[in-house]
Formats: C-alpha cells, structure tokens, sequence
C-alpha cells in the first residue's frame, strides 16, 4: 500500500484531491521492542523515546546525530508586585 505526505505531513495511504501529494516510503514494519517509529524530516526513523525530562532540563532530538540531547532549560519567573489600593 502506498504512503503519501505533503508539505512533510506524516504519511497516509488516503489523499484528498489537493495537489503537492508526494509517494514516499513505506514505514519499516518491523520496530524493536522498546522504540518508536516516528516520521522526521522526509524519512521514517526508529528511534528511542524521549527520556523524562528533569527539572531546569530538556531533551531534544538531534536529527543530525539521530539521539536525543539533554539542554539546559531556563525558565524565567516574572513576580508580580502587590500594587496598594487606596478607596
């Protein structure tokens, strides 16, 4: 069965009538027991999933490497002063 994608959609096998539908790759059919199939950047990639993230950290996905990369992830906290209501 033939899989379509536009604009880098993931992939199905129906299409409506617009134009810009591309075939691409079928997806791998057989997954590892404990990974993903995900559809990245025009191809079809296995891979981990993503570790829980831990506080002032994220993990984001390295597609260049194809692994998931710990960042820093600086949160900023805005403080609202109390104004005083004079009636």
């Amino acid at each position: 069965m033939p899989y379509f994608s536009k604009n880098g959609s993931i992939p199905k096998t129906t299409i409506d009538d617009t134009s810009g539908w591309v075939l691409v790759p079928n997806p791998p059919t057989e997954i590892p027991e404990g990974k993903q199939l995900c559809w990245l950047n025009w191809e079809w990639i296995i891979r981990d999933p993503k570790p829980e993230d831990r506080e002032g950290y994220q993990w984001n996905w390295q597609h260049d490497t194809k692994s998931w990369v710990e960042s820093p992830w600086q949160t900023n906290q805005l403080e609202l002063s109390q104004g005083s209501d004079s009636e």
